[in-house]
């Protein structure tokens, strides 16, 4: 039974690292990220269930130590320890973007590699699963699965590629790649050997498709934080908590409320990263310095073991994707592989636990405590991660049924999300942005009954408590705050002090994500739909501010000027409009016939312009939507 059990733990092992860059599945609203987190979380615990009973029945623990035990423990106390005190919604470190996971589950699958007895088959794990994937990414390029109807549509798609996005398959590829000519050196069948070298040029195939789809400018290319912006929000993250960060999967927590403001300067101003240019600085923003100082020990160890085994493949493969992680952002495909080949490197040694004295009188007391608190563990972990694992796939089903147009089914099934897994704050965001757009469909009906109303009343207070438990769930995030002032905004028409709601929603975001110059023309557009002209031209005065060469705020600032009866300033505003956008756009058009407006009548008085353009909008007044309007009960402050 031992034998069988080890033999078993040996295959799972190999059949995570096999699966983990792979898995795909259009069951979860992230259909590559999502499967690859549940093969590596489900594993690791369906291993140390193995390795539960293996103690059992043998009644002893044979554990190998290896030289990067260490610096693999501090990084996973480090996770852990930054998930449980940090991070202020668990769900996004445990469920997506399920950075802890990953790192917690991946270093469990570490010191489990270790203990294989012929730990190098797991590079034939990696050779093949490298191999699966050049050959997909290859048939896909090639329009070969757009035909199979069975299959995802984004599996038919020409662009389709298992890890989720190009950068990592030529990652991952670069460093399978030594590893297949590896395999290739150490086999002596003729056979064997004519089939890795085919497979090795189909990796270099794979490789070559992979780094032609990242080129700049390409539609596949993967938008990146600058190092600038990266190294600031780390510094500053550090700063504000040194010890443990900010939390795993709170990355973007802190992107948006510390990157600087030159980063609105850059092209990718309006993208807001889950993570770091590189992976350490990813880790360092996350886990502060214990993280830093699991990476310090991390080289230390690497540079022992290169010293002592300078020509073992393994170990230089390790250290190619140690320099890649220097200036790309991890991915659980490569992350999965960083440890996987951390443990091919480490020399290891055992350590026998028995816990039968010799002369088997002994109990079998404390292997069987040991082994039932594994089990327990892991059924508990099992429980409840399918409990998340099962409420993401309602989600998906409900996005599904909304892209369909079946509302009443949309409903149930966010319902059912949000009923397996109350912490997720994207379910709660759906559902009120859902019940929001039900209340306005129901208000613009020609003639609306008691009934209706009664309805939109109802439909506006259930938006508005999803809208809050959004909010609630991470207070630190300022896309919450956002979406909570959007739907305040959103209910004005309706009802009576969502204004003053709306703006203190805003100004909460704004203080979370300070620079971000979108968020102050929510504001000021606020401000102007209630008349406060003077209190809107302050707020589009700061998003030009924080952004000089964003065209909609001067054009917004030119509407406040003008409806204060600053038709100078207005004019000079527009003029800033138009020479910074195409004067081959509609934006320009728009503002060449504003500008127009403006110089004929030069009153304070002249229209607000109806006509919009690509991206310039005018703020909106507010027109009651029923009269009169419903009045908020006293919970619906923010």
């Amino acid at each position: 039974m031992g034998k069988f059990l080890a033999k078993f733990e040996e295959f799972l092992i190999y059949g995570i690292f096999f699966l983990a860059p792979l898995a795909v599945s259009s069951a979860f609203p992230n259909p590559f990220l999502t499967p690859k987190l549940a093969i590596v979380f489900f594993g690791a615990v369906l291993a140390l269930l193995v390795k539960a009973l293996r103690i059992i029945v043998e009644g002893k623990l044979v554990w190998k130590t290896g030289k990067f035990d260490l610096p693999v423990f501090v990084i996973l106390l480090a996770y852990l320890i930054s998930t449980v005190v940090k991070t202020p919604n668990k769900m996004e470190a445990l469920v997506l973007p399920g950075t802890g996971t990953l790192f917690i589950a991946s270093a469990v699958l570490y010191f489990l590699a270790n203990q294989i007895e012929n730990k190098k088959s797991i590079v034939l794990a990696f050779v093949f699963s490298g191999l699966a994937l050049a050959v997909t990414s290859l048939l896909a390029a090639a329009g070969m699965f757009e035909k199979i109807t069975q299959l995802p549509v984004f599996v038919r798609a020409i662009t389709f590629n298992a890890t989720g996005n190009f950068l990592d398959s030529a990652l991952l590829l670069l460093v399978t790649l030594p590893l297949s000519v590896l395999v290739f050196t150490r086999t002596a069948a003729i056979e064997k050997r004519v089939f890795l070298a085919a497979a090795s040029l189909i990796i270099v195939f794979g490789l070559l498709l992979s780094f032609f789809k990242v080129l700049p400018g390409k539609s596949t290319a993967v938008p990146m934080a600058n190092f600038q912006t990266s190294w600031s929000v780390a510094f500053d993250t550090v700063k504000e908590s040194p010890l443990l960060g900010t939390g795993p999967g709170d990355y973007l927590g802190a992107f948006s409320r510390l990157r600087p403001i030159s980063y609105n300067q850059t092209s990718n101003w309006n993208i807001k990263f889950g993570g770091a240019r590189s992976l350490y600085l990813t880790t360092i923003t996350e886990t502060g310095l214990l993280g830093a100082f699991g990476i310090i020990l991390l080289f230390i160890a690497f540079y022992r073991t290169i010293s002592s085994r300078p020509k073992n493949p393994e170990v230089w493969a390790l250290g190619l994707l140690l320099a890649l992680f220097f200036f790309f952002p991890g991915s659980p495909s490569l992350v999965v592989i960083l440890f996987a080949l951390l443990a091919l490197s480490a020399q290891t040694k055992n350590l026998n636990i028995n816990f039968i004295s010799r002369d088997q009188s002994a109990s079998r007391v404390p292997a069987f405590i040991v082994g039932i608190s594994l089990i327990v563990l892991a059924i508990v972990l099992i429980w409840q991660a399918g409990r998340a694992g099962a409420a993401e796939i309602k989600f998906k089903q409900a996005i599904d049924s909304f892209n369909q147009n079946k509302a009443q089914e949309t409903y149930l099934k966010a319902a059912q999300a949000i009923n397996l897994n109350p912490r997720v704050d994207r379910y709660h965001a759906f559902a009120a942005q859902l019940t929001l757009a039900l209340a306005q469909s129901t208000a613009q009906k020609k003639d609306i009954t008691d009934k209706d109303k009664e309805t939109i009343s109802q439909l506006i207070q259930q938006a508005i408590a999803e809208a809050k438990a959004t909010a609630a769930l991470n207070r630190q995030r300022a896309g919450n705050w956002e979406l909570l002032g959007s739907t305040y905004r959103s209910i004005m028409p309706f009802a009576q002090g969502a204004d003053v709601f709306t703006i203190q929603a805003y100004s909460q975001a704004i203080a979370l994500d300070p620079v971000n110059p979108l968020l102050r023309v929510s504001l000021g557009g606020t401000y102007y739909a209630l008349g406060n002209y003077d209190s809107a031209i302050d707020a589009f005065k700061l998003a030009v501010i924080a952004k000089p060469d964003l065209a909609n705020a001067h054009y917004n600032l030119a509407a406040a000027y003008r409806e204060k009866g600053e038709t100078q300033k207005a004019i000079d505003e527009i003029k800033t409009v138009l020479s910074l956008v195409p004067q081959d756009s509609n934006d320009y058009k728009v503002a060449q016939s504003e500008l127009e407006r403006l110089e004929e009548k030069k009153a304070a008085s002249a229209e607000v312009p109806t006509d919009q353009g690509e991206n310039l909008t005018a703020p909106e007044t507010v027109e009651p939507a029923l009269e009169p309007k419903l009045e908020l009960p006293q919970g619906a402050t923010p």
